[in-house]
């Protein structure tokens, strides 16, 4: 099974992951500052993760969903992001 490592719940992401979950992915999404969506999805499949970098432990694709350049330079690059314990820099 596919996994994919999903950053992002919010309006759009949401229903990006409740899409992946119907077409057969395994998806570990990272915890939103709301509980609703995180818990919405939990209940149609998904995994919580704490982290960035806890998503992608087990996945081979991630899926960034956020509204700016340097949320993404976090998730991807900070201390717990996507990069935290690859060779990639």
């Amino acid at each position: 099974m596919t996994q994919a490592a999903f950053i992002g719940i919010g309006a759009m992401g949401e229903p990006m992951v409740a899409n992946l979950l119907k077409k057969g992915f395994a998806v570990t999404m990272v915890k939103h500052r709301r509980a609703e969506p995180a818990a919405r999805l939990q209940g149609a499949g998904a995994k919580v993760a704490d982290n960035a970098a806890a998503a992608m432990s087990n996945a081979q694709y991630a899926v960034l969903c956020l509204p700016t350049s340097a949320e993404v330079e976090q998730a991807v690059n900070g201390e717990q992001g996507l990069l935290k314990d690859t060779l990639i820099k």
